[in-house]
């Protein structure tokens, strides 16, 4: 059995069904054919973040990109919609890092966007309950928070749905239909789908679409863990998300008497994506909540933890997403490194305009392809967290 449509994607996570919606917006007939369930991937392992201070115009543009539709989205009817405006405050004790907040400050404002740079006197007298901290300096960028990424996998469902897209689940792709270099459809257990075009959108299982397509890629899962424990401090939402960039911990409210904390403490693990452990570490965990205490004071060194797990962060060895009209009719778009949530409707408003072939105005192309892996010198981020 064969069905025709104009666009295939596979993978129904916060990138596919973002692809999906912008293509559906374009009259296109669209499907999206997903393994398990749609969010059941790495797209709701996360701790919902959308952040608008990076540290390469790459990411600052995806993120200024993506700003009208998280707007849209705290701002919607929507029954269970939730979008909390923390902003987010890097800290440090080391002067090195004054240049770099200097140099984003700068990258900010040129996209209409801004941030603060902050003494220790500042920080303990605006947030008071960070009075014992002992960060010297510190960048606050007040636009951006966090949201219920469960929230917004059902918000992206029932826009799909308006649009008329059909959502396939239960249904893992076994092979590619390739004629003479063109990709022209996929084949799974039950069904074989032909289309003008399909969109590898699979987060960590990118690579193995792309092997089905003979496309090399250079996708890399990291393993990251985040907690939800009870904090002794209240923290409003007034309250930024707070990043201590040289002990590499963060955490956020979440709500009353509640905090999310995560890290990776200097430990960058790069794991397979098949057979990785999807279990949180007890030894992280006391790690994380020693250093938490000791970087913020808002929680006690072994707070009650109410919840925690660990998920992978798909990326690249530059921090950068692929988005690659990666052979005739196949469009890779992976890698985001941790940025995949916020950076959900710029990918999707990007692979559309590459399937229709519109040009791309906001940003270069050329830096989000395959392509640059084989240059020498290219942009890294480094602000990641």
């Amino acid at each position: 059995m064969r069905t025709h449509d104009d666009i295939i994607v596979i993978g129904a996570g916060v990138i596919g069904l973002s692809c999906a919606y912008y293509l559906s917006r374009e009259k296109l007939k669209v499907r999206v054919i997903e393994r398990n369930f749609p969010g059941s991937g790495d797209s709701t392992n996360t701790g919902g973040g959308i952040r608008y201070l990076h540290g390469t115009k790459i990411n600052v543009v995806l993120s200024k990109m993506s700003k009208s539709f998280w707007d849209n989205y705290s701002n919607s009817q929507f029954s269970k919609s939730i979008y909390v405006n923390t902003g987010h405050l890097f800290l440090t004790s080391q002067s090195r890092h004054l240049n770099s907040f200097k140099l984003q400050q700068k990258l900010l404002r040129s996209h209409g966007l801004d941030t603060e740079i902050t003494d220790k006197d500042h920080i303990q007298h605006r947030w008071n309950n960070l009075k014992n901290t002992s960060f010297s300096f510190g960048n606050f960028c007040n636009t951006g928070g966090y949201l219920d990424h469960y929230n917004v996998i059902d918000y992206l469902l029932m826009l799909n749905k308006k649009n008329g897209v059909k959502i396939e689940t239960k249904q893992k792709v076994e092979e590619l239909i390739i004629d003479n270099e063109f990709v022209r459809g996929v084949k799974t257990e039950q069904k074989s789908y032909l289309a003008k075009f399909i969109i590898n959108a699979t987060g960590a299982n990118a690579n193995s679409i792309n092997a089905l397509a003979k496309v090399d890629t250079p996708f890399i899962a990291r393993r990251h863990e985040l907690l939800i424990a009870e904090s002794n401090s209240v923290m409003t939402q007034s309250y930024p998300w707070l990043i201590d960039i040289d002990k590499q911990v963060h955490l956020r409210s979440n709500g009353k008497n509640e905090v999310l904390i995560g890290g990776f403490l200097g430990k960058d693990q790069e794991v397979s994506p098949v057979n990785y452990n999807k279990a949180s570490s007890k030894a992280w965990r006391d790690e994380v909540l020693i250093q938490a205490h000791n970087s913020f004071g808002l929680t006690k060194k072994r707070p009650k933890v109410i919840k925690s797990w660990a998920g992978l962060y798909p990326g690249t060895k530059d921090y950068h997403p692929v988005i690659d009209n990666s052979k005739p009719g196949f469009i890779t778009v992976a890698g985001f490194s941790g940025t995949g949530l916020m950076h959900a409707p710029a990918a999707g408003k990007i692979v559309k305009n590459l399937a229709l072939n519109i040009p791309i105005s906001e940003i270069n192309i050329k830096k989000l392809s395959l392509c640059r892996f084989r240059e020498k010198n290219h942009e890294k981020e480094y602000s990641g967290f």
